[in-house]
């Protein structure tokens, strides 16, 4: 009578459901970690004939140290220029690189290793006029008209940062600059920050590489000076694709697609 009651539990309709559902669950919880920790490998979209933009603007991006060799900006810069980017290009650099086609090259010396990031910030402010950095492993995936910076910020705009517990609150691969009083105070303030509050390691990189990180140092300044946040912009963290995990190809609105090292090792790519 036992041995019936368990078969009669096995296969009853309802029994049967509840062992389907809960093996719907385990195979969507499993493709959902795997979404999560799988680099994205997508090939860039094809951009046909964008049209000239930001023309009274200048793209800067750096190259300090020995392992910048120059040729990975050269191929990202392409990417913008074909994705119409028309305003000037400059790659701040602090050493001789190749030369990028369409980019001119301006020599800065660098604060060393410890404060590499830091003078992310110092290239940024030595631009007289309206400027937008970007890291090189962050590529149009649109083209640049189309970015949404059409409504430009009157000082500074940045991307948030993604979502994870260590994550900061902005992302420094983008940061766009008017030329204006508020932005260059905004940045001096950034950079001395950064260079000078032992708070502005970042928190990933504190034991094993305790250097300043300009994305730190932000979160810093803004919570000791709650009025920096008058002259920042935030744009939303959806427009930039992480391709280190697969899951963000879900999400809508996507503009830029961000590369990190480990994407481009695990993927085979070169920017």
């Amino acid at each position: 009578m036992q041995g019936r009651d368990v078969a009669w539990a096995r296969f009853h309709p309802k029994q049967r459901r509840k062992q389907v559902l809960v093996g719907l669950v385990v195979l969507a919880l499993g493709w959902f970690v795997l979404e999560c920790v799988s680099p994205s490998c997508d090939p860039l979209p094809v951009l046909q004939a964008c049209p000239a933009a930001f023309p009274q603007h200048t793209l800067v991006t750096l190259c300090l140290g020995e392992k910048c060799a120059g040729d990975g900006n050269c191929r990202a810069l392409q990417r913008w220029q074909s994705a119409g980017w028309a305003g000037e290009i400059v790659i701040v650099a602090d050493h001789d690189i190749e030369r990028c086609p369409g980019a001119r090259v301006e020599r800065m010396e660098n604060s060393g290793t410890h404060y590499l990031w830091c003078d992310k910030i110092k290239a940024l402010r030595s631009i007289n006029g309206r400027a937008l950095y970007i890291d090189t492993d962050i590529i149009p995936a649109r083209c640049v008209a189309e970015l949404g910076w059409s409504t430009r910020p009157q000082d500074v705009g940045m991307y948030a940062d993604t979502l994870c517990a260590k994550c900061n609150q902005y992302n420094g691969g983008v940061i766009w600059t008017e030329h204006t009083p508020a932005a260059q105070v905004f940045l001096a303030e950034w950079e001395e920050t950064c260079r000078t509050d032992p708070k502005s390691v970042r928190k990933t990189d504190a034991a094993r590489n305790p250097r300043p990180d300009d994305q730190q140092a932000l979160d810093v300044l803004l919570a000791r000076d709650a009025e920096a946040t008058n002259a920042l912009a935030r744009q939303p963290f959806i427009e930039m694709r992480y391709m280190s995990a697969r899951i963000w190809a879900w999400l809508p609105g996507q503009k830029l697609w961000h590369y990190t090292h480990s994407v481009r090792a695990a993927c085979g790519k070169q920017l």
